[in-house]
């Protein structure tokens, strides 16, 4: 506030002040400021008197009223593509892409927020990992790149973001799942602390063929022929193959 004249007309003893204190929602210690009297003068015409001031500094307090900030991490799940325009087409998905996980604070503060992650196995709450686990690097055919790393929030901040490395393939699968979790903040509390990675297939099914196990010849891999005999049963043999290997659990139902 800029140097202000209050005038007290004759007969008065008492004048009001008032300041204008605004409110925020950023987690920050108690704030003081300072209102002073500079001069106190009685209006003489031609030489005004000093008069003495007995308080002259008052001191207020601004009472911080938010919470300490709390931490949350969003899952991530991959927003495929509609290549075609046609509703009823399922969408397009890019395995080879990052997973961008976004971590936020409920709300900004003054000092400066820290917080650790790392990922992890999927795994349920018995510790055993579900069907639909990724597989973490280390470990043969790895769906994603085991890793840790820091957030710095500084002051007034929000929103931060980092990305996890996904393998791409050419197995046919289910979606899959990671975790990542966040830990060891730092003047801040952990809200939602694990958030779902959900890795998305971009392989096509495979395909399904028969073929005799004893065919003609190589120029009729799909026939066969056999004596029927004088007597009793002949068993005739088929291979039922896969175009390529599946991560899923494929079923045939076959009759003659």
């Amino acid at each position: 506030i800029p140097n202000t004249v209050l005038t007290f007309a004759p007969g008065e003893t008492s004048k009001t002040i008032t300041v204008i204190v605004n409110g925020d929602t950023m987690y920050e210690p108690h704030e003081q400021f300072e209102l002073d009297i500079i001069r106190a003068q009685q209006m003489i015409p031609g030489s005004p008197l000093n008069l003495t001031v007995s308080d002259s500094l008052l001191l207020v307090t601004i009472i911080n009223d938010d919470q300490i900030p709390t931490i949350s991490i969003h899952d991530f799940q991959q927003a495929g593509l509609d290549d075609d325009d046609d509703p009823l087409t399922p969408p397009v998905y890019d395995e080879n892409m990052l997973a961008h996980f976004l971590v936020t604070l409920s709300n900004p503060s003054q000092y400066t927020i820290t917080v650790q992650w790392r990922t992890d196995a999927s795994t349920t709450f018995q510790g055993a990992n579900p069907d639909d686990a990724a597989t973490p690097s280390g470990f043969p055919g790895a769906d994603f790149l085991m890793a840790v790393g820091s957030l710095t929030f500084q002051p007034g901040e929000t929103n931060k973001a980092f990305d996890v490395t996904v393998y791409d393939d050419a197995l046919d699968e289910n979606v899959e799942s990671f975790f990542v979790d966040l830990y060891n903040p730092t003047y801040a509390d952990l809200s939602d602390d694990r958030a779902y990675g959900l890795i998305a297939d971009d392989d096509a099914p495979v395909s399904v063929y028969i073929v005799p196990v004893a065919p003609i010849d190589a120029a009729h891999p799909f026939t066969t022929q056999l004596a029927e005999g004088n007597a009793g049963t002949q068993a005739v043999k088929f291979f039922v193959k896969l175009s390529a290997a599946s991560g899923k659990t494929i079923s045939v139902t076959y009759a003659t």
